[in-house]
């Protein structure tokens, strides 16, 4: 029978439950359209997520699947700085759309290609567990053409779901096995591989280029532990090529650490030059980031540069962020004072106060050698009674000493 859609959509729009067949329904309960199985609740629909405009439909060219053109739309709407996926529409026509894609998918022998997989095989096994016939006949054979789809994120959630416990030993070997190694692998999805193995009992066959190529994914996503896994289980190391582009990766977003933690599992030195390093000792500085910097010169072994105005600058940006404990470590690092004036400490003071940091103003106050000035203290006020944050103005009140200023108390009319 082939599907009308617009035919459907008239009848639907009538009801409140839609019945697919005789054991699958869908019903419209307080605005939320739930999914029945043999009569009972099975699961709540997710919003409608996935939308093809006819403008880009030949971004679309390659799809195999739902899953795939989901992730495409997502890359897509990233690509046009378009965050929201999420179609706006009201409860019943998404009712509607929900009972066309399930008709649908009935309709095409329980397809899972077209329904996302975190719907289409849970609802299949349910289907499959009340007895729907034409279910069983598919179920097993959906779970092994997924599997042998290439795509990794569906075998990764077939895997992790615990459906290759429904495939024989002997249905498992007789897929190209190796193939869907290869799919995890070239995605890093070095776990998934582990229990692929536990339940096919086979070997995945590795390659210097396929592990080289995982090390590369996983490094830049800072799964050293899992690569520290991967090599432990392929017998491959990393190369000296992979691991230095690495570093170069960390290094480069500022992630000190994890570039320590790429050294201690590979054993490998990184290879920098002074002046990229020294550009990022200033991108780190500009952040605040001391600690990383002080590990970034343990790990190159190339000490910061910096002129006297360069490192007053960086000191300033701390004080303005308020950031009082973090210029104290760079002071005991570098054995440079800042230099105090009188205006660049008050507004320190304003910073400190407005975050109710009066410990640290106390050390602020004997490290410079400058007190908070009234004036300073009573645009503090202001700024705290307009923000409502009257307790924390109290509190101030309190710790300095100084009285509210009566048209500062006026603020508090509501």
């Amino acid at each position: 029978m082939e599907l009308n859609k617009e035919n459907l959509r008239q009848d639907i729009f009538k009801i409140n439950d839609y019945l697919v067949n005789d054991y699958l329904e869908l019903r419209l309960e307080y605005g939320s359209t739930e999914i029945y199985v043999n009569n009972k609740r099975f699961m709540q629909c997710k919003r409608v997520v996935f939308n093809i405009p006819t403008d880009n439909i030949s971004e679309y060219d390659e799809i195999n699947s739902i899953d795939e053109a989901t992730e495409v739309d997502k890359q897509i709407n990233k690509l046009y700085d378009n965050l929201t996926y999420t179609c706006k529409i009201d409860p019943k026509e998404e009712f509607i759309v929900h009972c066309s894609n399930l008709q649908a998918w009935y309709e095409c022998g329980y397809d899972t290609r077209i329904l996302h997989s975190n719907l289409a095989f849970p609802l299949l096994k349910k289907l499959t567990e009340a007895g729907d016939l034409q279910a069983k006949r598919v179920f097993k054979e959906e779970i092994a053409k997924r599997l042998e789809s290439g795509y990794a994120p569906t075998i990764e959630y077939l895997i992790q779901g615990n459906y290759l416990e429904y495939l024989s030993k002997d249905e498992l070997s007789s897929l190209n096995i190796q193939n869907i190694y290869r799919s995890l692998l070239n995605e890093s999805k070095i776990y998934s591989a582990r229990k692929l193995k536990e339940w096919s009992g086979i070997e995945p066959i590795f390659t210097e280029t396929n592990v080289q190529e995982s090390y590369k994914v996983l490094i830049g996503k800072r799964w050293i532990d899992d690569a520290r896994e991967l090599e432990e289980w392929s017998g491959i190391k990393p190369s000296e090529d992979v691991v230095q582009k690495g570093y170069k990766v960390l290094i480069a977003k500022g992630l000190v650490y994890s570039a320590r933690e790429l050294y201690d599992w590979s054993g490998i030195e990184p290879i920098f030059t002074k002046t990229a390093i020294q550009r990022i000792y200033e991108a780190l500085f500009k952040k605040g980031w001391i600690d990383e910097v002080r590990e970034l010169e343990k790990l190159s072994g190339i000490r910061p540069v910096f002129t006297r105005s360069i490192i007053q600058e960086y000191y300033e940006a701390l004080f303005r962020k308020g950031k009082y404990y973090e210029a104290c470590k760079l002071e005991k690092w570098l054995g440079i004072n800042p230099v105090f004036t009188e205006p660049i400490v008050q507004s320190y003071y304003k910073a400190l106060f407005r975050k109710g940091r009066y410990h640290e103003a106390c050390g602020l106050k004997e490290w410079s050698g400058i007190g908070p000035k009234e004036d300073t203290i009573q645009t503090v006020y202001k700024l705290l009674f307009e923000e409502g944050k009257i307790d924390r103005a109290r509190r101030l009140e309190a710790w300095s000493g100084i009285k509210i200023n009566k048209d500062i108390l006026k603020i508090r009319a509501y």
